[in-house]
């Protein structure tokens, strides 16, 4: 009899450690089992978990035509330490041409409270903006009522007007994921090069055809690269000894806009060749000005190196 109640109680305490990791990574919605989790086994240094996140990228169908990005991320808060992941910042891009503009923020703390989910919203004056530098505004804000199990959730949208400054998805981050997504809607006139980067794989990586997804003046369309990318139990990024800006090392999707090819026929190139690049900097006046620069140098070789033709002989006096 001890025996099968020994044996039934590591099978409640099986069950009940399973389900103390279920959390609902489908989607935005708060489960109680999302609140009630408040650890990450694979992961158990880590002080918060992005549950669920989703990213969705296309290009306005009419209006200004300009590229429309929608986020939504579901962060749970492990600890008191996972406090930084309550205060959310994002940039907006602007140059003399135009900038970009955000809208349909909502942003709300969950809690559970005598077996109830409580919702706390942040309010739009809780809403910051500022000028950061010349070319970006920082949007902040902060959740209120946030403690140790807390679930955040907070959605919005950026409308941009530069097709060539699609910053792509970054899968990886400071604190471990659950489920990421990314899906793009994009033009077929506008060729961007694509490229994976980072140690990590997709979980999923679909490219399909969207007829007429765009319309344009006098009956004319586009048809849309529909891209789907999906990555699972992504582990956090962890930054290394003389390690430069780690973002750039974040598994990640990038963009970069090669062409745009007018409906009038007129096309215009981004991305250089290497042959281009190469006559540009031939034609660029201030290259190699600095070359020209011998004053502050003529005095400290000796005569006896100087009047030597520039061979290997004298690079190896100068050295010594």
């Amino acid at each position: 009899m001890i025996k099968h109640l020994f044996t039934l109680s590591l099978f409640t305490i099986s069950l009940y450690s399973l389900g103390q990791e279920n959390y609902n990574n489908v989607s935005m919605v708060v489960s109680t089992a999302d609140l009630e989790n408040n650890t990450y086994k694979k992961d158990t240094t880590a002080n918060a978990l992005l549950i669920y996140e989703k990213g969705y990228s296309r290009v306005q169908n009419g209006g200004n035509y300009n590229l429309l990005t929608d986020y939504e991320r579901k962060i749970k808060i492990l600890n008191k330490k996972g406090f930084d992941e309550a205060t959310v910042e994002f940039f907006l891009y602007r140059n003399k041409s135009g900038k970009e503009l955000y809208r349909k923020l909502v942003a709300y703390t969950h809690n559970l409270e005598n077996g109830k989910i409580v919702k706390t919203k942040v309010l739009k004056e809780n809403i910051y903006q500022e000028n950061y530098n010349e070319n970006f505004i920082l949007v902040k804000f902060t959740f209120p009522k946030v403690k140790p199990g807390s679930v955040i959730t907070y959605k919005y949208q950026v409308e941009s007007p530069f097709m060539f400054n699609f910053n792509g998805w970054d899968f990886q981050d400071d604190i471990p994921k659950l489920y990421s997504e990314y899906v793009t809607d994009l033009p077929g006139n506008y060729v961007y090069n694509i490229k994976l980067v980072g140690t990590l794989k997709l979980t999923t990586n679909q490219s399909t055809i969207k007829r007429n997804c765009i319309e344009v003046g006098r009956g004319g369309s586009s048809d849309c690269a529909h891209n789907v990318y999906v990555m699972k139990d992504i582990p956090a990024f962890k930054k290394e000894k003389y390690m430069t800006a780690k973002k750039n090392y974040f598994s990640r999707v990038d963009y970069e806009l090669k062409e745009f090819k007018g409906f009038d026929g007129i096309n215009k190139k981004y991305t250089e060749t290497w042959k281009n690049v190469d006559d540009k900097i031939k034609r660029e006046p201030n290259i190699g000005l600095q070359l020209k620069k011998v004053n502050t140098t003529k005095d400290i070789l000796p005569d006896s190196i100087q009047i030597q033709p520039n061979s290997l002989a004298k690079a190896k006096k100068i050295y010594q």
